[in-house]
């Protein structure tokens, strides 16, 4: 018989990696500007209704709390095994969101893509390069005042 805590956990999962909407209000809730869901329907150009059913399934997950009529956030950051069921439905729904970002054509936003040919030396090494960055970019936003919500998703592989 599965725990109740193990059965919340799993359900809470589940519904963090359900779409792209839960992990940046989640996250949205760390900054004071966005702590209502006024702000957070016009900061993700959600419905409001969305967004109040989101904070209310956020609330019951224990992710971020209702007090004095701001949402804030509570706890960490969510991570997932990597390769997992869970992790795959957390990477493929923010690489979506990823692509209406694309279709807006911010100048300040980045969005690269390239195929080329090389040898696995330099392979490995471009490897390297970019799990550096990716420690590197963590450093640097993890004391970072919050201000704005950002992503990030990154993808090296052989085709």
């Amino acid at each position: 018989v599965q725990s109740r805590k193990n059965r919340w956990t799993t359900e809470r999962e589940i519904y963090y990696c359900s779409s792209w909407i839960p992990s940046p209000l989640h996250t949205a809730t760390s900054c004071a500007s966005y702590q209502t869901v006024s702000t957070l329907s016009r900061r993700f150009d959600l419905d409001p209704s969305l967004v109040e059913g989101h904070l209310h399934a956020l609330e019951k997950f224990g992710l971020i709390q209702f007090n004095e009529g701001r949402w804030i956030f509570q706890g960490a950051s969510m991570h997932f095994p990597k390769n997992t069921p869970l992790d795959q439905a957390f990477q493929l729904n923010h690489r979506v969101h990823a692509m209406h970002a694309l279709a807006a054509k911010k100048e300040e936003e980045i969005h690269y893509a390239a195929v080329f040919a090389a040898d696995r030396k330099t392979f490995i090494r471009i490897r390297e390069l970019l799990l550096k960055t990716v420690e590197n970019t963590h450093k640097v936003a993890e004391p970072a005042p919050c201000e704005e919500i950002y992503s990030i998703c990154l993808d090296f592989f052989r085709t």
